[in-house]
């Protein structure tokens, strides 16, 4: 993530926190092929879709997150 996107989630999601709506968290857990980027691509695209900040964090190197 460039400086400016950075910059401009950490904002979007101090102000989403102050605005007193629920925060949701995934955290996506099993083997290999059982679809975790697939399933949080659809959530992330869900939120967004609603107006709501999504930040999606990955832990697996070779997970392969493309949002566009």
């Amino acid at each position: 993530m460039s400086s400016r996107n950075e910059s401009f989630f950490w904002h979007e999601m101090a102000e989403f926190a102050s605005s007193n709506q629920p925060v949701f968290g995934l955290f996506a857990l099993g083997p290999p092929g059982a679809g975790k980027p697939t399933c949080c691509r659809a959530r992330a695209q869900l939120f967004v879709a609603g107006g709501r900040p999504c930040a999606v964090v990955t832990l697996d190197p070779a997970a392969e997150l493309d949002f566009d």
